[in-house]
């Protein structure tokens, strides 16, 4: 291939026009990649922040629990307050999994969002 043939083939960047495109496809694919993985690091964290404060939360209930029972002067109260911390407990579990599952749906659809943009404007760009 002669010199002047080269020189036609290349962009205004002064890279070959078939490697300045996979370049920037590249590095456009890696920036996305590096945003959904911050994406899910962050809402792994989000989620096991919310499940320490949970069990953190749980703990000082029960602990509070063993010390009332300590002053129940009859058994029908040990079973009513039984009861009590048994209803709150599964209260407690059930909006806990409804926490942890709105976060984990909000920690995969943010680790994709990047992925998903890349992937539409790499079929926008295909389109031209």
């Amino acid at each position: 291939m002669t010199t002047s043939a080269r020189k036609k083939q290349q962009t205004d960047s002064g890279a070959p026009n078939g490697l300045a495109d996979v370049a920037a496809i590249n590095g456009a694919m890696l920036s996305a990649f590096a945003k959904a993985g911050q994406a899910y690091v962050d809402g792994l964290v989000a989620m096991n922040e919310e499940v320490m404060s949970f069990a953190n939360d749980r703990m000082h209930r029960n602990a509070e629990m063993g010390e009332r029972l300590t002053k129940c002067g009859t058994w029908g109260d040990v079973l009513s307050l039984q009861q009590d911390w048994s209803r709150a407990a599964m209260e407690a579990y059930s909006a806990e999994t409804a926490k942890l599952t709105e976060l984990a749906t909000k920690v995969q659809s943010e680790s994709w969002a990047p992925l998903a943009e890349r992937a539409a404007s790499a079929g926008t760009m295909q389109e031209q």
